[in-house]
């Protein structure tokens, strides 16, 4: 019994990060060209995927704040898997939102877009440079 519900549950989440993938679109259509794009191309595609559902309100409408409070820079895939990999203990993976360790394990650039408000409440994204897809989303613990 408890195998088969774990099947269940697994094969449900690798359907819903499925269905999500799929509603981010094209991989041509939101390429950000400045940070500023990219921090807009981040809402939008975390909003159409449906991360903010379930989230505190407050969550929510700090994402869709724009101002200084931002931190957006290009850089390599493979700094952005450093960061999130020297920074997670084993005990806090459920700090993962959005993706994979493994969907950072790839050649070329991403966009890096953190809240830098400092809060439990704070996350880090990545966007793919070329296509603007949402590729992981993380919230760092505290401290």
């Amino acid at each position: 019994m408890r195998r088969h519900l774990t099947i269940m549950v697994v094969s449900s989440l690798a359907i819903l990060m499925a269905e999500a993938k799929d509603l981010q679109g094209d991989e041509t259509d939101m390429s950000p060209k400045t940070a500023a794009d990219a921090r807009r191309v981040f809402h939008e595609r975390a909003k159409a995927i449906g991360l903010f559902k379930g989230r505190p309100k407050e969550w929510w409408s700090r994402l869709k704040d724009s101002g200084k409070q931002w931190h957006v820079r290009r850089q390599p895939y493979s700094v952005a898997l450093k960061r999130v990999v020297d920074t997670l203990r084993e005990d806090e993976k459920d700090a993962i939102v959005y993706g994979t360790l493994d969907d950072l394990r790839k050649k070329g650039d991403c966009w890096h877009i953190e809240d830098l408000r400092g809060s439990k409440m704070s996350v880090i994204a990545y966007l793919d440079s070329k296509s603007g897809k949402l590729v992981f989303l993380w919230q760092p613990p505290e401290g």
